[in-house]
């Protein structure tokens, strides 16, 4: 591949400022900071927020979740931005405070403040904080849900086979039955899921492997009446709905978003008082050996 055309496949470039790094005293930071500068204008909210997940902020500019958590943790204890973590959704709210970056920018470039030095961002690996959960411990909690599901498989492929021999059953039969076994359905269910994903969003997820997590989700949703065209109707039904801005763990983090009921019709508590639809009478015509005596 030529390497102008591998360049354009990359994405989008991040914009990053070297200066800003005299204020922050750190690369990761900066690029963070950068990265909300660029969204504060564009943000829907009038009070500046920024709402981003963990992945979004490691889509858009590379930062790993560790890098993350130091370098916003680093701008806070600066007064540059201000965060909350909401716990329901994974999602991080981020607001630039621009008037302290405004003070603390002139009195770098006016000499009166020295440059910060460069602290140690990129520590190694540290647990989640209280109110985050990294997406180690998402994904393992993801694995343990489907435990339950992947041993029943196993159990029933497992048990199907000895059922064959004990019966004597021939090649042809064993074959047919294997078709209704839940390992086979499974199977079957598992595809259409993909199938459908891949026409809904015009993409192929199969050489991808981010997308096996998704589709476990999905095949587990889909068994709670909770099916995955339902929401790729809904997502797809967003106004500034873009595939590549959609990773597979921001898809699951909005899922349940597609199934939340907008109205609810109340039951009816006395059937006495539920309307009743009125006919119109309908008479039957006068005999003709009537009529002609009337005459």
């Amino acid at each position: 591949m030529k390497l102008t055309n591998y360049i354009m496949d990359l994405g989008r470039p991040v914009a990053f400022y070297p200066e800003l790094k005299k204020l922050t005293g750190s690369t990761t930071a900066t690029i963070l900071l950068c990265q909300l500068l660029y969204w504060t204008p564009r943000t829907k909210h009038d009070d500046k927020w920024i709402y981003k997940t963990n992945y979004d902020i490691e889509e858009e500019t590379g930062l790993t979740y560790n890098e993350q958590k130091t370098a916003k943790k680093l701008l806070s204890e600066l007064g540059i931005i201000e965060y909350e973590v909401k716990r329901w959704d994974r999602t991080t709210r981020y607001r630039v405070e621009e008037e302290t970056l405004n003070f603390l920018w002139e009195d770098i470039k006016s000499g009166s403040t020295k440059e910060i030095e460069t602290p140690i961002v990129d520590e190694p690996d540290t647990p989640a904080e209280p109110d985050e959960e990294s997406p180690e411990a998402y994904f393992k909690k993801k694995w343990e849900d489907g435990k339950e599901s992947r041993e029943e498989f196993e159990k029933t492929m497992k048990g199907g086979i000895t059922k064959k021999k004990d019966k004597n059953l021939d090649l042809v039969d064993g074959v047919i039955d294997a078709t209704k076994s839940y390992g086979m359905k499974r199977a079957g269910d598992v595809a259409k899921i993909i199938t459908t994903i891949e026409k809904k969003l015009h993409m192929n997820i199969s050489a991808d492997k981010r997308w096996d997590s998704f589709v476990e989700f999905a095949y587990i949703n889909e068994k709670k009446g909770k099916p995955v065209h339902v929401f790729l109707e809904w997502l797809t039904s967003q106004n500034d709905f873009e595939v590549k801005y959609w990773p597979p763990q921001r898809m699951m983090t909005f899922y349940p978003q597609a199934f939340v009921e907008t109205e609810k019709v109340k039951p009816i508590e006395n059937w006495a008082d539920a309307p009743v639809k009125e006919e119109e009478e309908v008479y039957a015509p006068m005999p003709e050996s009537l009529s002609r005596r009337r005459e």
